[in-house]
């Protein structure tokens, strides 16, 4: 029992702002919780209710037993200052709490590290609950109706029993309104609820400038690479622990949907769903889609028809146009929050930039007509005449910094590229692979073949054996022992199974294990195939190499178990792709290439898991590559042309979108593979790609300049 109860007072060291003591007693504590952190599994402790918890251990676990005699498991991060348990929100709506009830917590068991959590009523409401129902009576004055609900009888019946709040509950909730609209770095929630986060400055700026200038609306447009992510999934967690935002959605290209799911998981223990995963729109709080299914005829009035609190858009530079059905669908969302993602607010004009500040506020910028008057340029279009005035408006709505702003000290990344002769038995098994794909793709359905073999079945046969011959060998087996291909399929995919039995250890192999033998430091090694990660995680483990395997086989738990043994024992990771998405390794500064996507937007991912934000030293990119194999052209056009490996991470899609193709350079360069009757005229082919990147590349940096002279240069 709780007994010589005081009333606790805020102190100042005190960094649980939605936690309000009401009681405490030698062995226990009742308090009030604002906001949904606590729902959310989350409770902040006051400097009283550590004393609860006198445990050495910075990690302690901790069970707590509700009325039901149900069993809630905690942690304690005793450093931070918070446990975590993610039943709380589960006891909470059974135990039909509402905001401003108490909670109790009193000690059972020490040893056990057992407590009891409850439900505490006020003296006030034991008194009610032991009186019988009052009967309102209510005569209007007018031959009026009265409407009323049962929110409004409540408060009635309270009126005429005289149950008033006390002047100390009224005093705590106006407490908590005003810590509700405090943004004092102190009084950020997020900031105690992220994992592996650290936070800059300019980053802090950001979401205290959000929460409280910008009212939860605007274009946060930092230059690539300094963090446009993490800045909305701080706002985005703040609002959520101060209970303002409960509806979310967030847009953003297809292909970026798993890497923001991972992101948001991983740094903010935030289960987004994305569209495949919800049953319906209105119904799931957290969502995550790209643009172009949520505007599809399906899904489109679903979205529409929801109240969302806060709306997230990424790449939000593709709604530059007013009359495309994307400007449109994103303008007709209801949203009370919005923030936008861009590096590049404006690509071709400034009425690009008019049209995403209308989405923002409407009419900030005026009309359509007036703002062409005020300040656009005759002589171009991505010049503004009156740039101060500009500046001063976008300022109230639009948020950038640049690198050279946040004098953060940025590791510089070398590249060094092992160019490799193959031997001459893996030559002749590339070029009869190769000749073999060239005859035979044409003459081949590009999805469903009833005899088991398509052009995409083909295209994967060559990338791997860009990667490894013992990826092929594993593919060349299973196709031939699936009795689907006949005839001169089955001769021919016997001939090469052939050729590649009988080619001994690669050239690569040599080159990587001579690497590994002059290095002394934590690697990472990227691979596209597992029979290629299967293949070398044998290898090194017979001799000696410390070795974990990372792969989207892995459950979530096995996934992290793996990261962390890498960062504190084993010296060499081997991963898929799949570690190429979400995952943060700065911890580690030298990456390999084993071999290298056609797609160069997986490169770029392999390298921003360990050269980003956050990386305190250089590191080192070793990419192994085979003369005259299409993997070589590649990686020529990808270093040479645009000097992909020196961009910042996040500036490679915006070259590439410069290239206004309708195909991604991944088909371009299947095309090109499969088109080309040999291998000169495949040269010639890779080189006239090579010469689109370079004006792509060329328009990229006149786009760069131009936002210069408009949010930063002079009059």
């Amino acid at each position: 029992m709780m007994t010589n109860t005081t009333t606790a007072k805020r102190g100042p060291g005190m960094k649980s702002p939605l936690v309000q003591i009401n009681t405490v007693g030698e062995s226990g504590i009742a308090f009030q919780v604002k906001g949904k952190a606590f729902q959310e599994g989350y409770l902040f402790l006051t400097p009283e209710m550590h004393r609860l918890f006198p445990f050495k251990e910075e990690l302690s676990s901790i069970l707590f037993v509700d009325e039901a005699e149900v069993v809630h498991s905690a942690i304690y991060h005793k450093g931070r200052g918070y446990m975590v348990c993610l039943t709380f929100g589960e006891w909470w709506e059974k135990s039909g709490m509402r905001e401003g009830d108490q909670i109790g917590i009193e000690l059972i068991s020490l040893a056990e590290r057992k407590y009891k959590l409850s439900r505490v009523m006020p003296e006030s409401a034991r008194a009610a609950s032991d009186v019988d129902a009052v009967t309102v009576s209510m005569k209007p004055a007018a031959d009026l109706p009265i409407h009323y609900t049962p929110g409004n009888l409540e408060v009635l019946r309270k009126l005429i029993t005289g149950d008033f709040s006390p002047y100390a509950e009224t005093g705590l909730i106006l407490q908590g309104e005003e810590m509700n609209a405090r943004t004092d770095e102190q009084d950020l929630l997020s900031l105690k609820t992220c994992f592996g986060v650290s936070a800059y400055q300019h980053q802090l700026n950001t979401v205290h400038s959000v929460l409280g200038r910008y009212n939860g609306r605007a274009l946060l447009a930092d230059e690539v690479g300094l963090g446009k992510t993490i800045e909305a999934g701080l706002i985005l967690k703040e609002y959520l622990l101060r209970g303002m935002v409960r509806k979310v959605l967030i847009l953003t290209p297809a292909s970026l949907i798993t890497q923001w799911q991972q992101e948001l998981k991983t740094k903010f223990d935030l289960s987004f769903k994305n569209h495949n995963e919800i049953p319906d729109w209105e119904q799931s709080d957290l969502v995550i889609a790209s643009l172009d299914t949520a505007k599809s005829q399906k899904n489109q009035k679903s979205v529409q028809k929801v109240n969302y609190d806060l709306l997230i858009i990424d790449e939000a530079h593709k709604l530059k146009n007013k009359k495309t059905q994307n400007w449109k669908f994103v303008n007709s969302i209801k949203t009370k929050y919005l923030l936008m993602l861009t590096a590049t607010p404006i690509q071709n004009d400034l009425i690009e930039l008019f049209n995403l500040i209308t989405i923002l506020k409407p009419g900030h910028l005026s009309t359509l007509q007036k703002f062409k008057g005020d300040f656009l340029a005759e002589r171009d279009k991505r010049i503004p005449k009156n740039s101060i005035k500009l500046r001063a408006m976008l300022s109230e709505i639009m948020i950038r910094h640049r690198r050279s702003d946040t004098m953060i000290k940025f590791p510089q990344r070398f590249v060094h590229t092992q160019t490799i002769t193959l031997k001459p038995d893996e030559a002749r098994l590339y070029s009869e692979l190769t000749d073999f794909i060239r005859r035979r793709y044409f003459t081949l359905p590009t999805h469903n073949n009833p005899r088991g073999i398509n052009r995409l079945t083909l295209i994967l046969l060559q990338k791997l054996m860009g990667s490894s011959t013992q990826a092929l060998k594993r593919a060349l087996t299973k196709m031939i022992s699936s009795n689907f291909y006949k005839d001169d399929f089955d001769d021919s995919l016997k001939r090469l199974l052939d050729l590649a039995n009988n080619v001994g250890m690669s050239r690569k192999t040599e080159v990587l294990l001579e690497l590994l033998g002059n290095l002394n430091e934590k690697l990472i090694i990227f691979t596209q195939f597992r029979g290629t990660q299967d293949y070398l995680t044998d290898l090194l483990r017979e001799r000696g190499y410390t070795v974990s395997v990372f792969n989207g086989q892995l459950s979530q738990t096995e996934k992290d178990a793996c990261i962390e043994k890498f960062r504190n024992e084993n010296q060499i990771l081997i991963s898929t792709e799949s570690g190429g998405e979400g995952r943060n390794l700065q911890f580690c500064k030298v990456l390999v290439n084993y071999d290298l996507p056609w797609n160069p937007m997986r490169i770029e991912q392999r390298i921003g898991r360990i050269h980003r934000l956050g990386q305190t030293d250089d590191v080192h990119i070793i990419n192994l590559s085979a003369s005259d194999t299409i993997e070589s052209y590649v990686l020529e056009l990808l270093d040479k042309k645009i000097n992909m490996f020196r961009l910042i991470i996040g500036e490679l899609e915006m070259i590439l979108g410069n290239m206004h193709s309708k195909k991604t350079l991944e088909q371009i360069i299947i095309d090109i593979v499969t088109m080309s009757p040999n291998q000169e005229a495949m040269k010639r082919k890779f080189q006239t790609l090579g010469n689109k990147l370079e004006r792509a590349l060329k328009t990229h940096q006149d786009i760069t300049r131009s936002q210069e002279d408009i949010f930063n240069g002079n009059e």
